[in-house]
């Protein structure tokens, strides 16, 4: 193709990625956006020291929160946030063109392969979601670097000194980064594309280094944040509680519904955390097995069809930090998490269309045909999806609605209300959210309040009595029960609550505090109570 011919190719793929994304910009901040962008102070204001030091929202993710902080304006609105995660989309639909091209697939494939990557709905959360920027910046620099490694890092030293920035910079935004180690190894294996095998030649010697200097940079800044670890959420991802051999298993089912959800993005869903979904040991010993017969299927390709041997190992590889393998993550499956390796894929759909050229005239026009139907079809899905974020209230909602069986979406939009002071029906969500995990403790927590907040107290201390039947060593709720039972003239009962929670925790001051005041109430109540009469 000439350069006319690819410099209309990435014209169509950019106004892909605007035409579909356009009617977004004008949507409201939506659920993360308040932690993350509307209460969080701006990296200037809470001091350098302290916003490296700060842990926050995940572990080393200051590239994006500082290029969050850097879309602010006064006042604040998201329209310059969603502007900058549309630059960012529309430059990795470009990375990927460039880079299925290197790879080997025609210009028809590569185009194929990045049009597909432009309007696939399970892209939605990572671009029209502010906060899902994490998932673009840390795409931006696994797409780059792969670029720059398959072409031979070109410039020598100035070509691995950029493959060493793009890939700080993606692990700066995002951990899933470090799957470039991964998709390298892939990469060197398979050899996919005469570009890669002439490339091979070109490159520096001590390439890796590179790779291992961004590492080092970033624990240095970032070692603080390892100092504490986030507690995750039964609600969000249920296979953190679980056996590694099980977890480890229930990750490989997983993995196919990921792969599912590429293949046939319809019917997607805002969350997907316990219960919305569920998994059992004999799916997931059956998708292991599955994996391996995929792993030793893009063996067998290794020398036929490299690329296709390649793109299918792209999407486990590409889930190598973030598929619940290694290590458990804050939550068990979420849409936002296929940016990247969603490409796998698309590449595999470019290779069909590569396929498909060297046939009969009546088949390519059956598979343009198809293509086109099938772009269509994803931009519509793309827009029906994207209009979840319209603002958070309407998230939650629409959440709730799509995925009725998760706890967190219940008790998401149980928060969403209380905000609005909504307590009636904020009451209700979080009760929906208690059905489905009668020991999610922070749900009887707000129940409570809400319930106390409606002057319905005596239903408050029902809530907690009921969620310390299922968690009776919790100490917080006994604390709170104890204050709302004290409130209600049962003072005996507030301290058999008091003195049970400094039994469990003699450690903590505050409930030793609360101890103290609540006997020493006791004791004027009871002074105060009037002689019985003498008859």
């Amino acid at each position: 193709m000439t350069r006319v011919g690819w410099a209309l190719a990435a014209v169509a793929v950019a106004a892909a990625v605007w035409v579909v994304n356009e009617p977004t910009l004008d949507y409201g901040f939506a659920y993360d956006d308040q932690a993350v962008v509307q209460e969080r102070p701006p990296a200037w204001q809470q001091g350098w020291s302290e916003f490296l030091a700060t842990r926050g929202w995940g572990v080393g993710r200051h590239a994006v929160l500082l290029s969050l902080d850097l879309d602010r304006r006064d006042p604040l609105t998201p329209r310059p946030f969603r502007i900058t995660n549309l630059v960012f989309a529309t430059m990795n639909a470009l990375l990927v063109l460039a880079l299925a091209s290197a790879l080997g697939l025609s210009p028809a494939g590569a185009l194929t392969t990045a049009l597909l990557f432009a309007v696939h709905p399970t892209h939605v959360d990572a671009v029209v979601g502010i906060v899902g920027r994490a998932e673009l910046m840390a795409a931006f620099g696994v797409l780059g670097v792969l670029l720059l490694h398959v072409r031979g890092y070109g410039g020598g030293t100035a070509g691995l000194v950029l493959a060493g920035v793009l890939f700080f910079v993606g692990l700066a935004s995002k951990e899933s980064a470090a799957c470039i180690f991964v998709l390298i190894a892939l990469l060197e294996l398979f050899r996919p594309g005469p570009a890669f095998t002439a490339a091979i030649a070109k490159r520096p010697r001590g390439w890796p280094l590179a790779f291992l200097a961004a590492v080092a940079v970033w624990l240095l800044l970032v070692a603080r944040n390892f100092a504490t670890v986030d507690t995750i959420a039964f609600a969000d991802n249920p296979l953190a509680y679980l056996p590694t051999g099980e977890r480890i298993l229930a990750a490989g089912e997983i993995l196919w519904r990921y792969v599912a959800s590429t293949i046939w993005p319809f019917g997607l869903r805002p969350d997907l955390g316990y219960a919305e979904i569920t998994t059992s040991s004999s799916a997931g010993v059956l998708g292991w097995l599955a994996w391996a017969a995929v792993v030793a299927t893009a063996l067998a390709l290794r020398r036929r069809a490299p690329l296709v041997g390649f793109s299918l190992l792209w999407l486990p590889a590409a889930f190598a930090v973030t598929g619940n393998v290694v290590m458990p993550i804050g939550t068990m499956m979420a849409e936002r998490l296929l940016y990247l390796p969603s490409l796998g894929p698309c590449l595999l759909a470019g290779a069909l269309v590569d396929g498909i050229r060297r046939d009969t005239t009546t088949r390519r026009w059956g598979g343009r045909a198809t293509l086109a139907v099938a772009l269509l079809a994803l931009a519509i899905a793309y827009n029906q999806r994207a209009r979840v974020w319209i603002d958070d209230e309407h998230y939650h909602e629409q959440a709730v609605a799509l995925s009725p069986r998760s706890a967190k979406a219940h008790y998401n939009l149980g928060l969403s209300y209380a905000r609005r002071g909504r307590y009636e029906e904020s009451e209700q969500a979080f009760a929906r959210a208690l059905a489905v995990i009668p020991r999610f403790a922070a749900a009887a927590g707000y129940r409570a309040e809400a319930l106390r907040r409606l002057d319905r107290v005596d239903e408050a201390v029902a809530v907690y009595e009921a969620y310390l039947r299922a968690v009776p060593n919790d100490v917080d709720a006994l604390r709170n029960v104890a204050g709302l039972q004290e409130s209600l003239g049962r003072n005996d009962d507030a301290l058999r609550k008091i003195r049970r929670a400094v039994e469990l925790a003699p450690d903590r001051t505050d409930l030793l505090a609360a101890l103290t005041e609540i006997e020493a109430r006791a004791r004027r109540a009871a002074a105060d109570m009037p002689s019985p009469a003498i008859p």
